[in-house]
């Protein structure tokens, strides 16, 4: 019995090194921004220039470009925890090279009590990306979280994000917005939307 029982364990043993021998090594990634562009969006369609959007359907269409950097690489280890033993690791991802350490949005008009080209307050926008075709299903976050997202890399990290305002826009004046972020390198990225009416 014992003799068998050491015969398992080995037999185990033997298998979790065959397997893990064969699994790639798990690359660790940060991404290096390169530009920033905001369009108009009605829900996750974009609008043309001077087009019109219900109000309750606005967003702001968030893309950023970015370079994937390998920074670092770990081969699989031999003796791992059985809880581990049938699986490889997957890359991981460490968000932005430099952070983001801080971000504005503005609009051209007066908006939820700020007046027009002065930084909203943030608490009044939601930011999801686009993981279900029914956008009730979308994780929304605030914009600390999704700031977090950014900078730390999660299994969440995304760069085409959307911006939607939690209170109802009253205004149906032609605007635009400006959005403003600079990471800890100094660099400062700086986007708009077109001009687009709200109804």
């Amino acid at each position: 019995m014992i003799k068998r029982s050491v015969y398992l364990y080995i037999t185990f043993l033997l298998c979790q090194v065959i397997i893990i021998s064969c699994c790639p090594s798990t690359k660790v990634f940060n991404f290096k921004l390169n530009t920033l562009t905001i369009k108009n969006a009605d829900l996750t369609n974009e609008v043309l220039e001077n087009g019109i959007v219900n109000k309750n359907n606005y967003r702001i269409k968030c893309i950023m470009d970015v370079n994937a950097i390998q920074i670092a690489s770990f081969n699989a280890n031999t003796i791992v925890s059985s809880a581990y033993a049938f699986t490889c690791d997957s890359d991981a991802y460490k968000g932005l090279e430099s952070p983001i350490v801080k971000f504005e949005i503005k609009c051209s008009q007066s908006l939820f009590g700020i007046p027009a080209n002065v930084p909203l307050d943030l608490n009044n926008f939601q930011v999801y990306k686009i993981g279900f075709n029914t956008d009730s299903k979308n994780i929304r976050y605030s914009v600390d979280d999704w700031l977090k997202i950014l900078n730390e890399g999660k299994f969440n990290i995304a760069f085409e994000w959307y911006f939607e305002c939690k209170k109802p826009i009253t205004t149906e004046d032609n605007l635009q917005f400006y959005m403003t972020l600079e990471l800890e390198n100094g660099q400062i990225f700086q986007a708009n939307t077109k001009p687009i009416k709200l109804q």
